[in-house]
């Protein structure tokens, strides 16, 4: 299903809040004005949400952005940025990511450079893994793609 554009506005805020900035508190916080905004989401991601609000599980609020980023929920710039925080705190696999990371389709070149990089090594993996040439968890150009990504979307560089 896909969200309207309040709605990921919404989603996006609380997971930079939460996993970029480092604010928990603030996360909550913000999370606990989703009804003030009038937002509601698909039952499974609501019940996430609002998981999170209730009692503070950090696990409902990172199954939430694993939902997000399976469904392809954002533009392809925060997809890749959520799956560099995803995969930089062991959330999701490396494999996972560079399934993830396929626009096919999808004209890239007005991308930032670096997220350019981080699809067109997630390419490359898929390959080689298709390929049996090598496995995606034991290549960490990947890895290192998407920890670069993450520290310069983090110092305002993207």
């Amino acid at each position: 299903m896909d969200l309207e554009n309040n709605q990921l506005q919404f989603l996006w805020r609380l997971f930079h809040l939460y996993f970029i900035k480092g604010f928990g508190k603030e996360a909550l916080q913000w999370v606990a004005t989703m009804y003030e905004h009038s937002l509601e989401f698909p039952e499974k991601l609501e019940s996430l949400l609002l998981g999170y609000w209730e009692d503070g599980r950090d696990t409902a609020l990172i199954e939430a952005a694993i939902m997000a980023v399976r469904l392809f929920y954002f533009d392809p710039e925060q997809h890749a940025i959520l799956i560099a925080v995803l995969v930089d705190r062991g959330l999701i696999s490396v494999s996972e990511a560079a399934s993830l990371l396929t626009f096919a389709g999808k004209n890239i070149d007005s991308f930032s450079k670096l997220i350019r990089h981080s699809i067109d090594v997630a390419w490359l993996i898929n390959q080689d893994s298709k390929d049996g040439v090598l496995n995606a968890e034991q290549d960490t150009l990947l890895k290192d793609c998407l920890r670069n990504l993450l520290s310069e979307f983090k110092n305002g560089k993207i």
